[in-house]
C-alpha cells in the first residue's frame, strides 16, 4: 500500500504538462508574472492542435449515419509520459507565420502535406509573402508608383501593375553598379516634385512607372509614395530578410558580384604606399579562357641503340607557356601590383612547387647537364617550333567588345520598306528631306498605283530613295520662284515626262514624269543588302573567331584637321 500513495500522486504529476516557462500549470499564472511552484518535470508542453467533437453525440436511424452537435479546435499538451518532435505545426515557427500570407488549416493543425498533383511533390498549403505590399498601379493610361495593396483595395478603377519584388528585378527600383569601385546606388537619393502629389526619383525605373506618389497626409487613397522608395530600396538588395550572417558569407550573390563576373573582373584591396591603415581597391578585367599560348615542339634526333650508331629524328610536342603564365600580362602600374604579382605565386597561398616542365627536362638531356652520355638518349636538337598569338592582347580575347560592334546600327537598310523611310533628314548633298528612304534605290511610295509621279516640290515627300527623288530636276511651280530652288541631289536616270494632259501650250501645272522604276533585286536574288540586323550578320563568325578580333578602322580623314 504504500508504494501506491507513492506512484499515484507521482503519476498525477508525471502526467500533467508544464506551464509556461517550466512551472506549475495549476499553482502559478505567468501572464499576471505569478511564478510559485516548478513543473515536476521540465518536458515542453509542446502544445498541438486538433479537432474534436462538441455536444452529444447523436445517431440517424433513417440513414444510420453517427452525428454530433457541432467541433471546435482543442490543445493537446506533451507530458513525461508522451514526448514528440518541437514543434507540432509549421505554423509554430517564427519565420513562417512572418512570412506565410493565409492561414491554412491543414498546416496549423500538424504539417505541411505534399501535392500529389505536382511533379516535385512540392507543398502549396502555406503561402509566402513573395512582393513588397507597395506597388505599382495603373490609372488613366500613368503609371503611379508608391501605394500600399491596402490603400488600393478600395479603388475600383486603380490596377496593381507590379509590386517590388524579392529577387533584385529592375521593374519599379533600379541602381546603378559601378563595379570599378564596386559602388551600388546612386551618391543620394533625389525627388523632382512635377505636381501637389507626383513627381520623379533617380531610383525609379521610369521606362515603366510614369511618376512617383507625392508623401500625403495618412489614410489619403494616394497613400505615401515618396517615403516607399527607401523600403523598394531595401528589398530590392536584400530582400524580406534583412542583411543576416548567411547573407553576409553567401556574397556570390550580390549585385556587384554578379556584374564582376559578367564582365570577368577581379577586385582586390592594396595597401596605399606611406598611408598607415589605408587600402586601396584595384580592379582588373581577366578573361575566362586564353588561347594565345600553343604547345612547343621540339625536333630531336634520337639514338636507337645502346652503341650510338643509329639515329632518328623525333617530335615532342608539349605544354609551355600554359604552365608558366597564370594571368595576363600587363603594364605595371606604380605602387598597384598586378594579378600575376598578387595572385600567380604559389608563395602567396603556400601551394606545392609545380612539377618540373617537359621544357627543362628536354634542355638537360639536349645541353648534357649532368646525364653520362652512356644514358642519353638525345644525339642533338635540331629545332624549336613555338608560336604566340600577338592580336588581340591576351586580356581582350572572348570579350564581346573586341569580337563585335556592340553599338553598331546598320543606317542604309531595314527588312521592311516603311521601317526605312526617314523624316526629315540630310541626303547625300546635305539637303533636308521630308520623307526618304534610306536605300537609296526605293521606288515612290505609289509605283504600284500610279503609272507616273508629278513634281516633289522642294522637300520631296514621295518616300523613295534618293536616287529615284522626285525634288531634284523639278520644282513646284506653284511657286512663282521656283525655279531658283535647285535642289541638290543624285539621280539614277533622267525620267520621260510629258504634257498631262497635251494642251499644246507651255503649262508647266499638268507635267507629269515617268520611267521610274520599282527596285526588285532582293527578290530576284533572292538575299538582301544586309540581315535583319547585326547579331544576325555576325553570328557565323563569332562561331568560328570566337578569340579574333574586328580590325580598327583607321581614316586619315578623321584626323586632317590634326595634320
Amino acid at each position: 500500500w504504500r508504494n501506491l500513495t507513492v506512484r499515484q500522486p507521482l503519476q498525477d504529476l508525471l502526467t500533467k504538462h508544464a506551464g509556461k516557462f517550466g512551472v506549475d500549470n495549476e499553482t502559478g499564472d505567468t501572464s499576471k508574472g505569478q511564478f510559485t511552484d516548478a513543473a515536476f518535470h521540465k518536458i515542453n508542453k509542446n502544445r498541438s492542435r486538433r479537432f474534436e467533437v462538441s455536444g452529444n453525440v447523436k445517431y440517424d436511424r433513417a440513414t444510420g449515419v453517427d452525428g454530433y452537435d457541432g467541433a471546435h479546435t482543442a490543445s493537446v499538451y506533451d507530458n513525461w509520459y508522451v514526448q514528440r518532435p518541437i514543434p507540432q505545426s509549421d505554423m509554430q515557427y517564427a519565420w513562417i507565420t512572418a512570412s506565410a500570407i493565409n492561414n491554412p488549416t491543414n498546416a496549423v493543425l500538424g504539417y505541411q502535406q505534399p501535392n500529389y498533383k505536382r511533379g516535385d511533390l512540392a507543398s502549396d498549403d502555406i503561402i509566402f509573402v513573395s512582393a513588397s505590399d507597395h506597388v505599382a498601379y495603373g490609372t488613366l493610361g500613368l503609371v503611379f508608383f508608391g501605394a500600399s495593396r491596402k490603400a488600393l483595395e478600395a479603388q475600383a478603377t486603380r490596377n496593381i501593375v507590379e509590386a517590388v519584388d524579392f529577387v533584385g528585378m529592375n521593374n519599379n527600383i533600379t541602381e546603378p553598379i559601378d563595379s570599378e569601385d564596386n559602388i551600388l546606388g546612386n551618391s543620394e537619393m533625389t525627388y523632382v516634385a512635377d505636381a501637389t502629389f507626383r513627381g520623379t526619383s533617380n531610383y525609379i525605373n521610369h521606362d515603366l512607372v510614369d511618376w512617383v506618389l507625392e508623401d500625403v497626409p495618412p489614410g489619403d487613397a494616394f497613400d505615401r509614395g515618396r517615403g516607399a522608395i527607401l523600403n523598394g530600396i531595401i528589398l530590392h538588395r536584400q530582400g524580406p530578410y534583412g542583411w543576416p550572417s548567411w547573407k553576409q558569407i553567401r556574397t556570390g550573390n550580390h549585385p556587384i558580384v554578379r556584374k564582376h563576373k559578367k564582365e570577368n573582373t577581379i577586385s582586390f584591396t592594396h595597401p596605399k604606399p606611406a598611408v598607415v591603415l589605408s587600402e586601396q581597391l584595384i580592379s582588373y578585367a581577366e578573361p575566362v579562357v586564353t588561347s594565345k599560348y600553343s604547345p612547343m615542339v621540339h625536333k630531336i634526333d634520337m639514338w636507337l641503340d645502346s652503341d650510338h650508331e643509329s639515329t632518328e629524328s623525333k617530335f615532342v610536342k608539349h605544354t609551355y607557356a600554359n604552365n608558366i603564365v597564370k594571368f595576363t600580362k600587363r603594364t605595371p602600374v606604380k605602387d598597384q601590383p598586378t594579378l600575376e604579382e598578387k595572385f600567380g605565386k604559389n608563395t602567396n597561398f603556400n601551394l606545392p612547387s609545380p612539377p618540373t616542365s617537359m621544357y627543362k627536362k628536354i634542355n638537360t638531356l639536349v645541353f648534357k647537364e649532368n646525364v653520362p652520355p652512356e644514358h642519353n638518349p638525345v644525339k642533338s636538337l635540331q629545332s624549336v617550333f613555338y608560336r604566340e598569338n600577338v592580336f588581340p592582347k591576351e586580356r581582350y580575347t572572348y570579350s564581346s567588345t573586341v569580337r563585335g560592334r556592340d553599338s553598331y546600327e546598320c543606317s542604309f537598310w531595314r527588312e521592311k520598306k516603311s521601317d526605312r523611310v526617314l523624316y526629315k533628314q540630310e541626303n547625300s548633298q546635305h539637303w533636308r528631306v521630308s520623307e526618304q528612304s534610306m536605300w537609296p534605290l526605293d521606288e515612290r511610295r505609289d509605283w504600284a498605283t500610279a503609272a507616273s509621279t508629278g513634281y516633289g516640290g522642294l522637300s520631296g515627300s514621295s518616300q523613295a530613295g534618293e536616287l529615284q527623288n522626285n525634288y531634284t530636276i523639278y520644282h513646284n511651280v506653284s511657286n512663282a520662284n521656283a525655279h531658283t530652288h535647285v535642289t541638290a541631289a543624285c539621280l539614277l536616270d533622267y525620267p520621260r515626262w510629258e504634257m498631262d494632259p497635251p494642251t499644246g501650250r507651255r503649262d508647266w501645272t499638268n507635267i507629269k514624269f515617268y520611267s521610274d522604276q520599282k527596285w526588285e533585286a532582293p527578290e530576284q536574288a533572292g538575299k538582301e543588302p544586309f540581315t535583319i540586323d547585326y547579331e544576325t550578320w555576325a553570328d557565323n563568325m563569332r562561331r568560328v573567331a570566337k578569340d579574333f578580333s574586328v580590325v580598327p578602322e583607321f581614316r586619315i580623314s578623321d584626323h586632317m584637321p590634326f595634320y
